[in-house]
């Protein structure tokens, strides 16, 4: 027999599995920017006769070009050749003859195309002979490998090189001529061959990495089996999209329950993690046993023609579409925030719980970030045995499901005829939009936050006090949204409630919410005190952009919003009107969102959002007999045009191509204990990638505001103390920027280097600058 329940099961089995496996395919149909990049990789420090550089030429998503290669030697032209550039990194070297130079410091700088790197050395009457350098490795523990490094001969700068299984991993650049190293490897499962290289000394070791003992199949019938026990143990009478959003919201409590739990004693593993998930499902089912009830909607597969209505087609497609085909016509998945949150699971992972410190923010910080999503991205990893961007991929189509179901649920409390249309609606603002592509913790937030206000309405006060509490585990400011959207929401529900009851209703729920909450971070709040914000008015929670910026939020559905609200006025002047109440407090609160959302936090986009949103659909309601499906169609094309934008814009929302290669360039060639002051907008993509210890990225809160400070004073000031101050090795800036503010950033007259540094990477947007030893 087919039932809507069972097909739901199948389709959300095959959709949460295809997401996962075409994301290695992702970004394939996409327009990528093309980047070349030169950089430094070896050069003599000391020379007498004769001078050489090795410079590395990193193309990225090229054919085929002409690039000029230009070298001068103390502001006189020494080379200029043309080299041809295809899609492979290559090796040019640069040798000048120095014999006419007089002993002393020189200063060398290299261009490729408009880009420049630069260094200096020294020339001196006779150069020692080279020592051969000797490599002792001590062991690899837990991926990383220890080894010493001496007698590395201190007149060129030339790298150490690691290579596992025969492929590069990295090369180091000792400082001095005995030194020690313990680098973080990229080993594949089951036995892995360890070389290190130092011109003619080799060393060797054999490493074993365990594979995975998860499976993907296996750990989405575990998720589907949660879903299924809260759906007919737990919700068996509720409607559909009710039941569903709810199980959905209660597994996912469940994965933050017990994860909050066993991270604190740091058994978050995957044994313990499955065992506890059992057992606590099986308590559930047994506590239940009498509310059981499959309560299925049968379907008639002879009549399934006539169920199948236009708009459930386009929602189909279109959440299909973001869930599965989306990825692979954008650039990137990374944002420089979103990468934050999937490094904050790695670490849960990493430590079976909450570390105590977060090594690479702030040059190693306390780890105070609420950790709700980590655990509900931790546990899928453990049942699946994913990790990376199929992990990432999973996460958000899971968060697509979610916010699709409970959007529905939450529209069938005001709306009739475009109930369907209401998730449609919310998903063509640009935020939810990139929440549910980019931002998988934003969009299950959000669709906590629309569980909660829908149980708000039913007046289930202990239900709905315990979503609102693990919503704000996993984003505290939903508190904030329930709070403003709430009394809203009462109003339009109940026609007879009084304003005052409205402000009174949400109050109960939300104070015990908060009072789980607060003996939850009870012990956080002891050691790191009450929350704050660093530099509150540049990146905190409460910045205004204005109108122009703000409108850009909602996007599309502003555009449409705009023009209902046209429609209305039109039907005025007809004498057609109608008006309702309903309409009434929608369009107050689409007014005092917008408002808040310009001139208080961005942050109220969300309910901006929600309520033009509902708004929308109250228009759509109260002119039924006017709209057909043809407006249906003409919804779908504007959402054609609007991913097709969403494709475009997607370029500016994510890293770019030049900023990844720079990135990318850290990781496999800096050594996984040198210290990086970057531009801190770009601090979280650099800890993702390069896994870099940063002196200040933009997780402003608990911050250290003096290394805040100090990386924004240096890239304007130039304060070399400020480097032996913080034991920095590196610096990664943008080339004509420094991103002091989210927005109006002015760019810079002149090219934005560090002349006592050597320059050993630059591309169309970045540079990186090293301190050299002496």
């Amino acid at each position: 027999m087919l039932t809507a329940e069972r097909l739901l099961f199948a389709g959300f089995f095959v959709i949460l599995l295809l997401s996962a496996l075409i994301s290695s395919c992702w970004h394939e149909f996409a327009y990528r920017q093309q980047s070349i990049s030169i950089a430094l990789y070896s050069f003599d420090k000391i020379a007498s006769e004769q001078a050489c550089a090795e410079v590395l030429i990193i193309p990225k998503h090229m054919k085929v070009a002409e690039e000029e290669l230009r070298a001068y030697l103390d502001s006189k032209e020494a080379i200029r050749k043309v080299v041809i550039i295809d899609n492979k990194p290559k090796k040019e070297q640069l040798c000048f003859d120095i014999n006419s130079l007089p002993n002393g410091q020189h200063f060398v700088e290299i261009f490729l195309g408009e880009r420049k790197i630069f260094y200096s050395f020294e020339k001196t009457l006779n150069r020692n002979n080279l020592t051969k350098p000797e490599i002792e490795i001590i062991g690899i523990k837990n991926k990383r490998l220890n080894f010493k490094v001496k007698n590395f001969p201190q007149e060129v700068y030339a790298p150490v090189e690691i290579f596992v299984n025969g492929a590069f991993e990295r090369a180091l650049y000792p400082s001095s001529a005995n030194q020690e190293f313990s680098e973080k490897l990229s080993l594949m499962p089951g036995n892995n061959t360890v070389e290190i290289k130092a011109f003619d000394s080799f060393a060797r070791i054999e490493a074993k990495d365990e594979p995975a003992s998860s499976n993907i199949f296996v750990g989405l019938i575990f998720l589907l089996l949660g879903i299924a026990v809260f759906a007919f143990f737990v919700f068996p009478s509720r409607e559909i999209f009710s039941r569903f959003s709810l199980s959905f919201g209660a597994v996912l409590s469940l994965f933050i329950f017990l994860g909050l739990i066993l991270g604190f004693i740091g058994r978050f593993s995957i044994i313990e993690f499955s065992a506890s998930y059992c057992i606590a499902l099986a308590l559930l089912a047994f506590v239940f046993r009498k509310r059981f009830a499959l309560n299925e909607q049968k379907i008639e597969i002879k009549n399934i023609a006539k169920q199948i209505t236009f708009e459930l087609i386009v929602v189909l497609l279109f959440f299909v579409w973001i869930c599965i085909a989306y990825g692979l016509f954008i650039p990137s998945h990374k944002t420089y925030f979103n990468v934050f949150y999937e490094r904050g699971t790695q670490q849960i992972l990493e430590n079976a719980g909450l570390p105590k410190k977060d090594e690479l923010s702030y040059l190693g910080r306390n780890f105070t970030f609420i950790p709700g999503y980590f655990y509900i991205e931790g546990a899928l990893s453990l049942l699946t045995g994913l990790n990376g961007w199929e992990l990432f991929a999973l996460m958000c189509t899971l968060g697509t499901i979610f916010l699709l179901f409970s959007s529905i649920a939450l529209a069938k409390k005001f709306c009739k005829h475009a109930v369907l249309l209401f998730p449609i609606f919310i998903s063509m603002s640009t935020v939810v939009f990139s929440y549910l592509t980019l931002t998988p913790r934003h969009s299950i937030a959000f669709a906590f936050l629309m569980i909660s206000l829908m149980l708000m309405l039913e007046r289930k006060t202990f239900s709905n006090a315990a979503m609102l509490f693990f919503a704000m585990i996993i984003q505290v400011p939903i508190f904030i949204f329930y709070l403003f959207s709430a009394p809203f929401l009462n109003l339009l529900a109940e026609k007879k409630a009084s304003i005052k009851t409205s402000l009174l209703l949400p109050l109960k729920p939300l104070i015990l919410a908060c009072i789980g909450f607060a003996i939850i971070y009870a012990m956080l709040f002891w050691h790191a005190g009450l929350p704050y914000q660093v530099m509150p008015s540049t990146w905190g929670y409460l910045i205004g952009l204005g109108p122009a910026f703000a409108l850009a939020d909602p996007g599309i559905l502003f555009v449409l919003f705009a023009l209902i609200v046209l429609l209305e006025v039109f039907f005025f002047f007809k004498g057609q009107m109608n008006f309702t109440s309903s309409k009434k407090i929608l369009l107050f609160a689409c007014f005092a969102f917008l408002l808040l959302q310009c001139f208080v936090s961005t942050r109220f986009d969300v309910l901006s959002t929600l309520f033009i949103a509902l708004f929308i659909c109250h228009f759509i309601d109260s002119y039924q007999k006017k709209f057909s499906e043809l407006f249906t169609a003409m919804l779908a094309l504007l959402l054609i045009v609007g991913l097709y934008l969403a494709i475009i814009l997607s370029q500016g929302f994510t890293a770019s191509t030049a900023v990844s290669s720079a990135t990318e360039f850290l990781a496999h060639y800096s050594s996984s204990s040198e210290n990086v002051l970057a531009d801190p907008y770009y601090g979280h993509v650099i800890e993702f990638d390069a896994a870099r210890p940063v002196l200040a990225d933009l997780m402003v809160e608990y911050a250290d505001e003096q290394k805040l400070s100090d990386a924004y004073r240096f890239l304007k000031e130039k304060d070399y103390a400020l480097l032996a101050k913080y034991n920095i090795a590196l610096v990664f800036n943008e080339r004509f920027l420094i991103n002091e503010k989210i927005v109006d950033n002015e760019l810079l007259q002149k090219e934005l280097e560090f002349d006592a540094l050597a320059k050993v990477f630059t591309n169309e947007k970045i540079s990186i600058h090293r301190k050299m030893s002496r």
